[in-house]
């Protein structure tokens, strides 16, 4: 699988899979996602999410089924101090 450059994923798809469309329209459908795939939330619209998969691939889904991945906390490029607590 190639993995489209800066694909970082901020959420996954639910354990059940969801559907997905070609644009935020029910008339339009696409092919459903897989369960626990990884994705990119690019863009919201109301409930409509715009995502893209690491092989470049998007499609719009229902935003608010999305999971999100925790993401790492910013470094400072500073070496880590001790602090009080």
């Amino acid at each position: 699988m190639t993995t489209t450059p800066g694909f970082r994923p901020t959420h996954v798809v639910p354990g059940d899979g969801m559907p997905a469309w070609e644009a935020p329209d029910p008339a339009r459908p696409t092919v459903p996602l897989d369960a626990l795939l990884p994705v990119q939330l690019v863009e919201r619209h109301g409930d409509w999410a715009h995502i893209s998969c690491a092989n470049g691939w998007s499609a719009w889904v229902d935003g608010r089924y999305l999971v999100a991945v925790p993401q790492d906390p910013p470094v400072t490029g500073d070496p880590p101090t001790e602090a009080a607590d």
